[in-house]
């Protein structure tokens, strides 16, 4: 396995994490009787912490099928240099970086 292809695997876990934390957060400012409803009513903007996390995960959310993508077709077609390497680490880093 590429280190390409264990940096999407790391930026998997790192996206499920902020999914988690930031379902957790939006929760505890929202209340739980919120997140069992309908949430069909008007709620206030997230603020703090939690706005924060929601923030970075739809980012993640946006940008990560581009990066799988781009990994994906390195990993197939057998393309894997300095460029792909640095880019795939970026990403990475700038994702964890970003949260």
């Amino acid at each position: 396995m590429t280190t390409e292809l264990w940096l999407s695997v790391a930026s998997i876990i790192l996206g499920l994490v902020q999914l988690i934390v930031a379902s957790h957060l939006i929760s505890f400012q929202y209340g739980y009787r919120w997140t069992a409803s309908s949430r069909e009513e008007a709620v206030p903007p997230l603020r703090g912490l939690a706005n924060r996390v929601d923030q970075a995960t739809t980012n993640f959310l946006e940008t990560f099928p581009f990066f799988a993508a781009l990994v994906l077709v390195a990993h197939v077609t057998h393309h894997h240099n300095l460029l792909t390497l640095w880019g795939a680490h970026l990403y990475f880093w700038a994702r964890l970086g970003y949260v």
